[in-house]
């Protein structure tokens, strides 16, 4: 006994190792990631193998994505072959798509989509269940001009980025992956597989494997596979830097993508018994953790006791109600929400205006994509040096007030707008991006190359096909909207006129944090003052049972946590209740998830945690 109390002076025990000493910790939104990371914790000595094959499979998938991305800056030099070019970089575009889907699915957990509003990724519900495949047959469709004004009105989300678009307030667990589980391995293995199938099958990858892969033997680079016979004789190949780029991407597919896909079956396999009790186990203390928050939030929404009180033992309730309308008018004429609104409705008419501008250059460029039609240097409208970048605004556009919206496309035109305020897209790399021009500069460029491109339309023999110097009939309402139609002043000043606007709004909806909840308990002081005694008492009384139902699932909460957290993780817990009135927001942690480390040194947005 003596020894004992010697060896608790000398080392005294650190939280949660006594019962004396708990964790203590609140039931709020974060919870799950503490229970998550302790339970892997608990665990990592018998997730070896799982450990280090996935942080291997992502590897892998990182460097896809960079390679396609130097690809795809390779080949806008590419000048030796068009047609080859476009097969190229069609297959290094559904690379790069496929490598965001794979680590998207890979750093997030599944478990968490049920318990929060809306997904980590805009992408993650198009993408990641696998109904979405990339086909380099199909062409992109506009919108119509009667459709461009409800297009940009159901486009406010889509940016034409893979960023992290969850808000924290949204969120009652972190997206991001803390402990893996068997559903979380089965569900990564089985969509790598699938993206890995729709990758071989691309023609480019069909054709050029065997010849592109270092590592292929003699006999079937001399013979060729039954696709490469059929090539037209006079396509040449690329340049040698873009067949260097290009056979580091396939023997990256071919060769290092199964053999990591295998090594994580094969660990998923071997530690199957540890990960679907890993499984169980994170169901077992989201389920009741759950329960409460929803309670939480229906008692926080619901007026307090306080107010139902007042208004039941109120002698002049008249006079209340005519107070506290004219508090919600005089919220209601505040003079900055009234300009944040004035500045919503410009804003809106704005956008509506500029897609109504470049609907024309967007369906220019979906025609030249359909025609499969590449730019031309012309001498004194474009220099040779100018012909990719003016390209590059041509996929840009093509990709804008479309029939359907995708990972780059969309119904509106924000994907242009976020361009212009130099925002780096998914398939630049951070080394060639470069943020420090202005908005006004970046204006001046976009519009000198839509002018450019109106010039070209009036120019013969300016686009080139496949069959050589095509000519291209363009519709009467394109030529029209590109050149006669077309103010680029105009343009300009609506493009300048609306990130000045939105700046404002910015600082305005900072200012104003406060004013929605305001309106919202006006409204409900006027909505009681307004109610019977009965109807007050039937509120009263359900509020007792909101209260009362809230406290017996913290009780429930309580009790399984705390003995499942001393079951699987030797760890004594002390769940506390928190304040009633409590916003559910997940704060910011500094647990960066089961890989997150390699995706934050790789330079990837981790979901919010």
């Amino acid at each position: 006994m003596m020894m004992q109390s010697v060896i608790s002076f000398l080392f005294p025990p650190k939280p949660g190792e006594s019962k004396d000493l708990p964790i203590e910790i609140t039931a709020l939104p974060g919870l799950i990631t503490f229970l998550d990371v302790a339970l892997f914790r608990a665990n990592e000595g018998q997730l070896t193998a799982t450990t280090c094959s996935s942080h291997a499979l992502l590897a892998c998938w990182l460097d896809i994505k960079h390679q396609s991305q130097l690809l795809l800056q390779v080949l806008q030099q590419e000048k030796k072959d068009p047609n080859a070019k476009l097969e190229c970089e069609s297959f290094c575009r559904q690379c790069l798509e496929t490598a965001m889907d794979a680590i998207e699915r890979l750093s997030t957990d599944r478990l968490a989509q049920a318990a929060n509003l809306s997904d980590p990724f805009e992408s993650i519900s198009e993408t990641a269940g696998g109904h979405y495949h990339h086909n380099h047959h199909n062409f992109l469709s506009g919108i119509g001009i009667q459709g461009v004004s409800s297009g940009i009105l159901e486009s406010k989300e889509d940016i034409g980025r893979r960023l992290p678009s969850q808000k924290r307030i949204d969120c009652w667990e972190s997206p991001r992956l803390h402990c893996p589980d068997y559903v979380w391995a089965e569900d990564s293995y089985q969509a790598c597989q699938r993206w890995l199938r729709n990758l071989y099958k691309h023609p480019f990858y069909l054709k050029d494997r065997d010849a592109l892969n270092p590592l292929a033997t003699p006999n079937l680079q001399n013979q060729g596979t039954p696709n490469s016979n059929n090539k037209n004789s006079n396509e040449q190949p690329l340049h040698p830097p873009s067949e260097r780029q290009a056979s580091i991407l396939i023997q990256l597919i071919q060769d290092d993508l199964p053999l990591r896909l295998l090594q994580f079956r094969q660990a998923m396999n071997a530690e199957e018994v540890v990960t679907k009790r890993l499984h169980l186990v994170k169901c077992e203390y989201r389920g009741p953790f759950r329960h409460f928050l929803e309670a939480h939030l229906s008692l926080l929404e619901a007026p307090s006791m306080d107010v139902v009180d007042y208004f039941l033992d109120g002698d002049d309730i008249s006079y209340d109600s005519e107070v506290q309308e004219g508090q919600l008018q005089d919220l209601l004429e505040t003079p900055e929400l009234v300009e944040m609104l004035t500045l919503e409705r410009d804003c809106e008419q704005f956008e509506l205006d500029l897609g109504k501008a470049l609907f024309p250059f967007s369906e220019l460029a979906r025609t030249l994509d359909h025609k499969k039609a590449r730019i031309k240097a012309v001498p004194g409208v474009v220099e040779e040096d100018e012909v990719a970048e003016l390209q590059e605004t041509v996929r840009r556009l093509k990709c804008i007030l479309c029939r359907k919206s995708g990972p780059e496309t969309s119904t509106g035109i924000r994907p242009i707008l976020v361009d212009l305020q130099s925002v780096r897209r998914d398939d630049e790399a951070l080394k060639s991006f470069d943020d420090s021009r202005s908005i006004k500069e970046n204006v001046a460029d976009f519009l000198s190359q839509l002018e450019c491109l109106s010039t070209l339309l009036k120019t013969r023999n300016a686009f080139r096909t496949r069959r050589g110097n095509h000519v291209i009939e363009f519709s009467a309402s394109v030529v029209n909207g590109c050149t006669e139609e077309f103010d680029p002043e105009l343009v300009e000043c609506q493009l300048l006129d609306w990130f000045d606007m939105v700046e404002r709004q910015q600082e305005l909806g900072q200012e104003q944090q406060h004013i929605v909840s305001n309106i919202r308990e006006v409204e409900t002081k006027i909505g009681l003052a307004d109610a019977s005694d009965e109807s007050l008492d039937a509120a009263k009384d359900n509020l007792e049972y909101m209260v009362d139902d809230r406290q017996q699932r913290l009780e429930i909460l309580q009790d399984l946590v705390e003995d499942l957290c001393l079951r699987e993780m030797n760890l004594h817990i002390l769940i506390n209740d928190p304040d009633p009135e409590e916003t559910l927001i997940l704060k910011e942690t500094s647990a960066l998830g089961f890989l997150g480390v390699p995706l934050q040194l790789a330079g990837e947005a981790l979901p919010v945690g």
